[in-house]
């Protein structure tokens, strides 16, 4: 991590982005009331469910909005399990777990996890 908070996506040298990037409501997301928030994970669902469907900007933008806690996940598995070069383990990883997801998108709803976690379960 750089010192502006910013992380390069696994796979893609010197893109930065920053730390946190608004998930904007796909069509047909839940929408919220006048003072109300919408559930960042109800998005992240809806997201899933149009991949499931063979949508591929929304598992672009699913992609975006959770590769960044994916890729710490993997980072910090590969340390504690001692892998030599544990920041390309964790990038490839990362990248499995995502195509996992894609060919697997309709399962997510099957099990009572936040889309983060279910994508941590595969």
């Amino acid at each position: 991590m750089s010192p502006r908070g910013r992380v390069a996506e696994p796979g893609a040298h010197a893109v930065a982005r920053p730390r946190h990037e608004p998930v904007s409501a796909p069509e047909g997301a839940p929408t919220a009331r006048a003072g109300e928030e919408v559930d960042p994970t109800d998005l992240l669902a809806t997201l899933l469910d149009r991949a499931a469907r063979g949508d591929r900007t929304a598992f672009s933008r699913f992609y975006d909005a959770t590769v960044r806690k994916v890729y710490a996940w993997e980072v910090c598995r590969a340390r504690v399990l001692q892998r030599a070069e544990p920041t390309a383990v964790a990038a490839e990883a990362t990248r499995r777990r995502y195509l996992d997801a894609w060919r697997r998108a309709a399962d997510h709803r099957s099990q009572p996890l936040s889309p983060v976690a279910w994508m941590l379960t595969l």
